[in-house]
């Protein structure tokens, strides 16, 4: 069994939830995330990611605040490889999410 370890973001940004949602799912989508799966009703977005030296997951769960828009992202990776001394698995995946949304990375 592999080992786990989590990390978590948040992020503010101007709009409302509703116009948020499917950026979102375009951004994991576009930054190579697969089984992409959208739960409309309770605002969030999962997703696996899987390369060579990084293994995970991320979820997505947005939260309205008046006009603008909570984005919380806790991603999931295996650390129980080398790869994972030289460069944070769940930061990794964090970042794919951001440069694929275009907040920085």
């Amino acid at each position: 069994m592999a080992i786990r370890r989590s990390a978590e973001e948040t992020l503010n940004v101007a709009g409302p939830t509703d116009s948020w949602l499917p950026r979102c799912k375009q951004a994991l989508e576009s930054s190579g995330f697969s089984q992409v799966k959208v739960a409309d009703v309770l605002h969030q977005i999962t997703g696996k990611y899987r390369t060579f030296t990084t293994v995970g997951e991320i979820e997505i769960t947005l939260k309205p605040g008046g006009e603008n828009t909570t984005i919380h992202a806790k991603a999931t990776a295996n650390v129980d490889n080398i790869f994972a001394l030289f460069r944070s698995p769940t930061g990794a995946i964090l970042s794919k999410f951001r440069q694929g949304l275009g907040v920085g990375g």
